[in-house]
């Protein structure tokens, strides 16, 4: 059974990119994880904080792997080719997408 009740997602809808902005961000994210190499080398913080750094960042990569992963679904559901071009995914929360709401507007939702 489906019941349909849309539950509000955390992301905001400026959040939402393109697949090119998605991939400059991505590469972004790889440049700095490779940067910071051994967490153990850094000199400036304690270990504890480097190793937090470190981990944000990966969880930040994988965020963003995970959103070309949606983007790829989100295209498969459009039907022409101009709404696949301009599919969006958010970046924060890769899962949400944007649904009409029960007040008339648009917001990032779950169902």
């Amino acid at each position: 059974m489906h019941d349909g009740v849309k539950i509000k997602a955390c992301a905001s809808a400026d959040t939402f990119r393109r697949e090119d902005r998605i991939r400059a961000h991505l590469e972004a994210a790889r440049e700095q994880v490779e940067q910071m190499g051994d967490p153990r080398s850094a000199e400036e913080v304690t270990s504890r904080v480097a190793k937090a750094r470190q981990r944000a960042m990966r969880e930040k990569q994988q965020r963003l792997e995970k959103a070309l992963g949606e983007l790829k679904k989100i295209r498969v559901s459009k039907s022409t080719k101009e709404e696949k071009k301009e599919a969006r995914v958010s970046l924060t929360d890769p899962e949400a997408r944007i649904m009409k709401q029960s007040d008339g507007g648009y917001a990032p939702s779950y169902n």
